[in-house]
């Protein structure tokens, strides 16, 4: 299974400058693969493909997240209109389709594969996450992350970066595979990270909407009771146990006065 060669069509940034960070941003990246039809690991090159015709949405998903899913419902009902709408308004009129690189690389695992395998090749390949292929489904089934395994949650290239933002808080996800629904081909993995770097690349346009002047705290963005934490001599297993039952992604590891280490 072959991806389609074409040229991409990324969106006009509004200045020559951001244009070509645009270019940049998309460019240093490595490349694509196709399904797999073995046991073994794939990260084969590809380029980025034809912009899609409009397909169906996300896949079902889990239970809600209600605090933040209800904020943007009502920013997405209420604050269009308003000068705090600005990044939604933004992220309604991007589509994932925008964000995928020209080029990239995408680690898929068959089913069959060992997890030890599994584990080792997504050290090698510097990724944290891969599509797990099932080739008597000849589809997508599941996530691997490197310390579990997730239901796949994924969204076409044609829906906007506000579904995608929408889908990521409502699963409780980092990664969302972006896959075509024609092809099947899983074209990218999505993540809070490189929704951002889009972002910020079309700020200094944008109108600074009041609550950008707020304190993290006073937004509560953040965690800031029940911390989970570690000490320099906590068990790697100990730690791990942790990342999975916590459903975090960052541990800050503290003497035992509870000051933070350096790095």
């Amino acid at each position: 299974m072959t991806p389609t060669q074409a040229p991409r069509q990324p969106p006009t940034p509004p200045a020559e400058d951001q244009r070509s960070q645009a270019d940049e941003l998309v460019a240093h990246e490595h490349p694509l693969s196709s399904p797999p039809d073995t046991s073994q690991l794939v990260s084969s090159p590809s380029a980025k493909p034809a912009h899609p015709a409009s397909a169906s949405t996300c896949c079902p998903v889990p239970d809600p997240a209600a605090d933040m899913l209800e904020k943007l419902e009502l920013e997405d009902a209420a604050a269009d209109e308003s000068e705090s709408g600005v990044y939604t308004r933004f992220m309604k009129s991007h589509k994932c389709y925008d964000i995928i690189p020209t080029s990239s690389k995408l680690v898929v695992f068959d089913t069959t594969l060992q997890v030890k395998k599994a584990f080792f090749a997504l050290v090698a390949n510097g990724v944290r996450a891969a599509p797990l292929w099932e080739t008597k489904k000849q589809s997508f089934v599941e996530l691997y992350l490197q310390e579990t395994f997730k239901p796949l949650v994924n969204i076409p290239p044609d829906a906007s970066l506000f579904e995608a933002v929408r889908s990521l808080i409502r699963n409780k996800i980092h990664r969302l595979p972006i896959i075509d629904p024609v092809t099947g081909n899983a074209l990218y993995i999505l993540t809070h990270k490189r929704i951002l770097k889009f972002l910020q690349l079309f700020l200094s346009e944008m109108p600074k909407p009041a609550f950008m002047k707020r304190s993290l705290e006073e937004l509560a963005i953040g965690t800031y009771e029940d911390i989970a934490f570690i000490h320099p001599d906590t068990a790697i297993i100990k730690a791990l146990n942790i990342f999975v039952e916590r459903r975090v992604s960052a541990l800050p590891v503290v003497d035992e006065s509870g000051s933070d280490l350096p790095p």
